[in-house]
Parts: C-alpha cells; sequence; structure tokens
C-alpha cells in the first residue's frame, strides 16, 4: 500500500509536538518517558528538529538513561541538517569540554545558519 507523503510529514511534526506536550506537561501529565517514544518515532519519520529534543532528554536524563554521548549523537544529526538549537547545544557542549576546534566548526556552521535566515526575510 502506498504511503501519502503528505500524511507522514504532518505525523511526524505533530509526534514531535506530542513529545514536547508529554516533556513539559503542557495538556497531559509531564512524562519524559512518552515524550522519548514521541520523539523517537518523530526521527523515525524524518523529522531532523526531534533529535534535538531527544538528545536533551540524554543529556538530563529524563525518560532516558542519562548518556552524554547519546545526547550529542542526537544534537549532532540535528546540526548537520541546520537544526540551530542543537548546533547551540553542541557549541555549549563543546565549549565546556574546551574541545576548540569543534567549537570553530559548529561556530562556522550556525553562522551560515544564521545567514540563511536573513536571505529568507
Amino acid at each position: 500500500k502506498a504511503v501519502n507523503v503528505q500524511n507522514v510529514r504532518v505525523i511526524r511534526l505533530a509526534m514531535c509536538h506530542l513529545g514536547y506536550c508529554y516533556e513539559m506537561g503542557l495538556g497531559v501529565n509531564q512524562d519524559y518517558t512518552k515524550a522519548a517514544e514521541c520523539y523517537t518515532k518523530s526521527i523515525e519519520l524524518g523529522n531532523v528538529a526531534a533529535n534535538r529534543f531527544l538528545g536533551t532528554l540524554y543529556a538530563k536524563g529524563r525518560g532516558v538513561p542519562m548518556d552524554l554521548d547519546t545526547a550529542v549523537k542526537y544534537w549532532i544529526k540535528a546540526g548537520e541538517y541546520g537544526e540551530e538549537g542543537a548546533v547551540r547545544q553542541l557549541i555549549k557542549y563543546y565549549t565546556n569540554k574546551k574541545l576548540n576546534d569543534k567549537v570553530k566548526y559548529w561556530e562556522q556552521k550556525l553562522n551560515v545558519i544564521i545567514d540563511e535566515k536573513k536571505r529568507d526575510l
């Protein structure tokens, strides 16, 4: 059976928003495990931004085991696709680790993202 591409787009975005609602307790009981499940499903459907949110849950150990290596992997996935929040997380993370080459790389990536936003205005 053919999958309707528009439906997939709507579902992956909805799953990310639902994950955020569970993470923040917006209209539902706060549940980090359900948030992680929703973000994971959204990622499986192709949502880039959900990588940042899931990475943050791993960084804080909310609903998933605390695991900074896994958090960084998710942030990198999102950052490589130009997700600004993930890039900012990576800059902060690598600055704290004093990994200046990586800080420089992500700062350059952030500048490209910001320049593209300015052009789109």
